[in-house]
């Protein structure tokens, strides 16, 4: 590895502090998007306290609710079919998926609301998957009960209300109201008094499902450019969708750069494996002189890596800020990971230009940041893409 000497200066930087901490669990797909609403609730309030953070244990919660009560439809479903069936033996093997995208985040926050971390702290079972364990082996035990039980509807109940039971012995309990008092940048105190957290959500987070699109970079002819397609937010509401637009590389870039220019933080998926130090904090195509699996300096565009599985939108981060060149061409971008502040500088990795063109998969962004002949395209049909195809 070279010897690098990177500059953290941004001629636009919307971090102020705070980073939020993950774990060690593949829940990026909920902390990545609370650090823009973050942003908009301190905007909004006039917070005194810059570290203001979201729990992200609240979502967790009701996600993992949410996914043990489909889990157990499809088995209701699936009752009859046998066991050596392969799509029952896939589902048995993994009740519940930890793993996530910005959809399945807003679907839930749209639900459920959000709430900040004092009235839900991360406990420690927020950093581990212990708590998956206990859940997945009490949804395959409601499996064979529903198997061999005929009041489906009464035995799903029964199962749905130990999953609850698991879920606040290991996270908490969520709030059904919570006060938040707290001190703007006059030095004045203010009262939330008995909130809920979907009132909090909609008055205070600003973010609407309906405002934004995912815009996905994925060279192939499988995904024509400025094709528009459907996914589901969650698998629990199959009727609800968010748009997907596929997109020339320049495309998402400039939107990227037209939302922080206007203030909002930008959610991205990317493959954090290559080319990048979590310790240095630095993602560049030239970190390692070589950065091939066996040894060889093997050439693939970015069209095969996908093609072939090598690379896909593991991790969810937010873009905090950007250099711009002279003539207002992104140089490098300041990217919030969510391990906590041991990440880089305070909590951030240095992007680099030319790894965002290989490694950047998608990007969410509000579609007013998008030119005409863009926003067209998105009053067009779409076409579905099932969750199994989600990159």
């Amino acid at each position: 590895m070279k010897q690098y000497n990177i500059s953290h200066e941004y001629n636009i930087d919307l971090w102020d502090e705070g980073v939020c901490d993950q774990g060690d669990t593949p829940r990026d797909w909920i902390y990545a998007p609370l650090n823009p609403i973050r942003q908009k609730v301190a905007r909004k309030l006039r917070l005194k306290q810059k570290n203001f953070q979201l729990s992200g244990g609240y979502l967790y919660f009701y996600a993992m609710y949410e996914r043990s009560a489909t889990f157990l439809d499809t088995m209701i479903a699936m009752r009859d079919m046998p066991l050596s069936d392969g799509t029952l033996t896939d589902l048995l093997r993994e009740p519940l998926d930890e793993r996530g995208q910005w959809c399945d985040f807003a679907a839930v926050a749209d639900k459920y609301g959000l709430v900040p971390l004092f009235v839900m702290p991360d406990v420690g079972c927020h950093h581990r998957s212990d708590v998956m364990f206990l859940l997945n082996n009490r949804l395959r035990l409601g499996a064979m009960q529903l198997r061999k039980d005929g009041d489906s509807t009464a035995r799903k109940a029964e199962i749905m209300e130990d999953i609850r039971a698991i879920l606040c012995a290991n996270l908490g309990t969520p709030p059904q109201t919570f006060n938040f008092l707290y001190t703007d940048t006059d030095e004045k105190r203010h009262l939330l008094e008995t909130i809920t957290p979907l009132q909090f959500y909609r008055e205070y987070c600003g973010t609407v499902l309906t405002d934004y699109v995912t815009l996905i970079h994925h060279p192939s002819a499988r995904y024509p450019v400025h094709q528009k397609y459907n996914e589901e937010t969650s698998p629990e509401k199959q009727s609800c969708f968010h748009s997907m637009l596929s997109v020339e590389l320049a495309e998402l870039k400039a939107a990227v750069v037209r939302q922080l220019q206007d203030g909002e933080q930008v959610v991205i998926g990317a493959d954090v494996r290559f080319q990048s130090s979590q310790m240095l904090g630095i993602l560049d195509l030239s970190l390692f002189e070589n950065d091939s699996v066996f040894g060889r300096d093997i050439a693939m565009c970015k069209a095969d890596k996908l093609a072939y599985k090598l690379i896909a939108a593991r991790h969810m981060m937010s873009i905090d800020g950007v250099h711009l060149s002279d003539n207002g061409a992104p140089v490098r971008f300041k990217v919030q990971d969510s391990h906590g502040a041991a990440t880089g500088a305070d909590g951030h990795y240095t992007m680099s230009a030319a790894w965002f063109d290989e490694y950047v998969l998608n990007a969410v962004v509000k579609k007013k940041y998008l030119p005409e002949q863009l926003q067209e395209r998105l009053e067009l049909p779409a076409v579905y893409m099932p969750r199994s195809e989600r990159f």
